[in-house]
Formats: structure tokens, C-alpha cells, sequence
């Protein structure tokens, strides 16, 4: 049943070097997908013929700094800053803000190819500068962050047209291809690390998501991983009968759905009162109902 859900822990960190959730956005199903997707850009690059020795170098560059872009959003989910944890790295975070410097020995012999480049370090540098500046402004005490940048590339119209059966055997065009994949894998677990950071305004702008309900919990299928046991608050809103309920839960189940490639996320209601708990049952009695088959008579 589609429902808009917005889940938070209720005990956020404010124990280490910035505010965060404790919410894991790297969960087993998302490190799958992102260890295939890079076996798949190194399948490629191994194939490229012409122009190898200049090629190699951007390429391998690309893909450490996005992982440098994944290490550190997973040091922030937890509460950590490079700059600031031990061992300390003062670097990282320059790389982060400088993005692709190898490329430019494209720009002569390879102009179309380092034009490419050049549009995927632009979004690169879109999140990944954004990244940088939350983390410098922000503390154990409060996260600063802004949603506004950069969404729209014309890399992601150009990458699309690389799916097309003319560029299947292509190994540039391929590689291209699987390293955009790499990154926008990266991008989404931010997007949803930045979402969960932001105050919700009013329930009707909550996500909606995939939620199974019961009286005594819901499971609800995510990119993202709760720690077991956690406490967290639960914002609920059914846009068809325009109810809202904000219940207290605790986290009773983290797994992943093997065969969706998904995560799936349970929780247990703490002691709902009689008000929500007739509104839950009627969500219950409507979701079995869109569940029954249509009967002609």
C-alpha cells in the first residue's frame, strides 16, 4: 500500500563532530548495486583500444574520488567529519571540492570525450561542493545544509542516449555509461541523507513509499537501513481519507529483500492511543480491500 511515511529516529547523535541520524544510506542491497555497477565500468575501460594511456588515468581518478564521495557521506550519517575525526584528513575535502583534475589532459587530443568528462565532474561538483559546505558549517548540535543546487544536468540526456543499441558494443561509450550509473548511485543515497536532515514542514509533504500496516507495526521498503532496536517517531499521512497520525515505534526488524534489491524496515507501535489506533485499523480495512481482486458478478 502506497502511503506517505516519514520515519526519524528519536534519539538523533550529537556526541561527535556534527548532528546526524545514525540512519545507514550504504545498506547492503545499495553496496551490491554499486560493486556490480563498478565491475561493469572497469569491464569496459578494459576494452578501450585508442587513446588508452590518457584514458586510464581519468578514469581511475573518477572513480576514487566518487568512492571518496560515498566514505565520507558515511562518515557523516555516523556523526563524523574527516577534518575533524581521528586519524584526521585534511585533504579530503579539498579533493572533494575540486573534483576531476585529470580530464584536462583530454581537452586537446580528445575534445568529445572531455566534454563528457567535464559534464559528469559539473554534477559531481553540484553535490559533492554541497557536501563539503554542510560539513564545514555544521556541529553536534545542528546540521546546516541547503537543497539548493543543481539538479538538472544535460550529462544525464547525453549518458541516456549510450543505452541505445548502436553504442551496446562501443567500450568508451560504455564505460561512460556505467561510471554515470556509478556516480548517480552515489548522488541518490545523498539526496536521501540530505531529505531526512531537512525539517518536515507538514505531513503531506512526507515521501510516499511502499508500507505494509498491521495494528501493531508497519514494514516499509527503503534504500536505507535504521539501526535494530532504534527508537524513532513515525509520521504518517493517507492522503485518501486526509488522516494524519504520529506514533512512537522501535525498530524490530533491518534485513534486506534479497529478490527486490531493496531494504525492508520494520517497526512495533509503542502504545498508541484509542484514536489512532481506529484510525489504523481503518487504514487496514482499506488496504485489504485494495488488495481483493475485482469479482464480476
Amino acid at each position: 500500500m502506497s502511503i506517505q511515511v516519514h520515519i526519524t529516529p528519536d534519539t538523533p547523535i550529537r556526541s561527535l563532530d556534527i548532528y546526524a541520524l545514525g540512519i545507514n544510506y550504504f545498506p547492503p542491497s545499495v553496496e551490491k548495486k554499486i560493486q556490480q555497477t563498478k565491475l561493469d565500468v572497469w569491464h569496459w575501460v578494459k576494452r578501450i583500444q585508442e587513446q588508452k594511456d590518457i584514458l586510464d588515468p581519468v578514469f581511475i581518478e573518477a572513480v576514487d574520488l566518487i568512492d571518496t564521495f560515498g566514505e565520507v557521506i558515511k562518515a557523516a550519517q555516523q556523526g563524523k567529519n574527516p577534518e575533524l575525526s581521528d586519524p584526521k584528513d585534511p585533504v579530503i575535502l579539498q579533493k572533494l571540492f575540486t573534483g576531476f583534475q585529470k580530464i584536462f589532459a583530454l581537452q586537446e587530443p580528445a575534445p568529445k570525450t572531455f566534454y563528457y568528462f567535464d559534464q559528469m565532474n559539473q554534477k559531481f561538483l553540484s553535490y559533492a561542493q554541497n557536501l563539503v559546505f554542510s560539513l564545514k558549517k555544521s556541529s553536534p548540535g545542528k546540521f546546516v545544509s541547503t537543497m539548493d543546487f543543481q539538479t538538472d544536468f544535460e550529462l544525464d540526456n547525453t549518458i541516456a542516449s549510450f543505452s541505445k543499441p548502436k553504442f551496446k558494443q562501443v567500450p568508451l561509450a560504455q564505460a561512460l555509461f556505467y561510471l554515470a550509473r556509478y556516480l548517480d548511485l552515489h548522488i541518490n543515497a545523498y539526496i536521501e541523507y540530505l531529505n531526512d536532515l531537512q525539517p518536515l514542514k507538514t505531513a503531506r509533504k512526507a515521501p510516499t513509499k511502499d508500507v505494509d500496516i498491521s495494528a501493531s507495526g508497519l514494514a516499509i521498503k527503503s534504500s536505507k537501513r535504521f539501526p535494530l532496536g532504534c527508537k524513532v517517531n513515525v509520521l504518517l499521512y493517507f492522503a485518501d481519507t486526509n488522516e494524519t497520525l504520529k506514533l512512537s515505534a522501535t525498530i524490530v526488524r533491518s534485513a534486506t529483500m534479497h529478490g527486490e534489491e531493496t531494504e525492508c524496515n520494520a517497526v512495533d507501535y509503542y502504545f498508541p492511543n484509542g484514536k489512532d489506533q481506529n484510525i489504523i485499523q481503518r487504514q487496514i480495512e482499506l488496504q485489504q480491500l485494495y488488495r481483493c481482486p475485482d469479482i464480476t458478478l
